[in-house]
């Protein structure tokens, strides 16, 4: 793996940087014709990074998604989070992802995740 590749970037920022959170995703329960009986909180563990939004961040400004308590949370391409999911800090504060906002190709994806601490 060359120096300065994607795979070696995104690998650096991430286990230096980065922080073990789990995340919980409602996923439904159905019986035999298919109809929805109830919802199972699925969990994963992941790498990922908290960050938050500056004055710098005008399209998540112009979005209405700089509010106090939500941050930017930098992730893996490959790892499947999605809008609604929670995501849990170690030290027990949970977060709601409300939106992706970017992608960057084999790197990073970015969300904005709310503190549900604030609700």
């Amino acid at each position: 793996m060359a120096i300065g590749d994607r795979t070696s970037m995104r690998a650096n920022i991430f286990t230096r940087q980065g922080e073990t959170v789990t995340r919980i995703r409602k996923t439904p329960d159905t019986d035999s014709m298919g109809g929805i009986t109830g919802t199972t909180d699925v969990s994963e563990d992941f790498l990922v990074v908290f960050g938050n939004i500056t004055k710098k961040d005008s399209q998540i400004r112009e979005m209405g998604l700089a509010k106090p308590g939500n941050m930017k949370l930098y992730f893996t391409s490959d790892q499947d989070i999605k809008t609604e999911d929670t995501i849990i800090r170690s030290d027990n504060v949970k977060y709601r992802v409300e939106k992706i906002t970017a992608s960057y190709t084999d790197v990073y994806s970015i969300a904005i995740v709310k503190s549900l601490s604030l609700d």
